[in-house]
């Protein structure tokens, strides 16, 4: 991350792969911090990412397990309620950005899709 900028509200579920100057693979959410910051309400999923280590400047305990990300409860400074900017999908690993949902659609025989 370069250049002054912001990171908040914001978790990493995928493979991330950065090898720093002594090829250690480093970062669960950001692998190099140069003029910016990242909130503590950032969050990644170690057993998704393979990463124990969240990057420069990162608390270790923002790295959750796969349980814990399907929980709202573990992401603190979240708004997950029904005006948030986040949902958690039921069954689902990871949550979403509230405008990610479909709305349902009533199909008539009281099913939704």
């Amino acid at each position: 991350m370069n250049d002054g900028g912001v990171v908040e509200q914001s978790f990493a579920s995928g493979k991330l792969t950065y090898i720093n100057d002594f090829g250690a693979v480093v970062g669960g959410i950001v692998a190099r911090v140069s003029g910016g910051t990242v909130g503590s309400d950032v969050y990644w999923d170690e057993q998704s990412t393979g990463q124990t280590l969240g990057g420069p400047g990162i608390s270790s305990s923002n790295g959750l397990t796969m349980a814990q990300m399907s929980n709202p409860a573990s992401l603190a400074g979240w708004d997950f309620s029904p005006n948030g900017a986040w949902a958690m999908r039921s069954g689902a690993t990871h949550p979403v950005l509230r405008s990610q949902l479909q709305p349902s659609v009533d199909t008539g025989n009281g099913a939704a899709l």
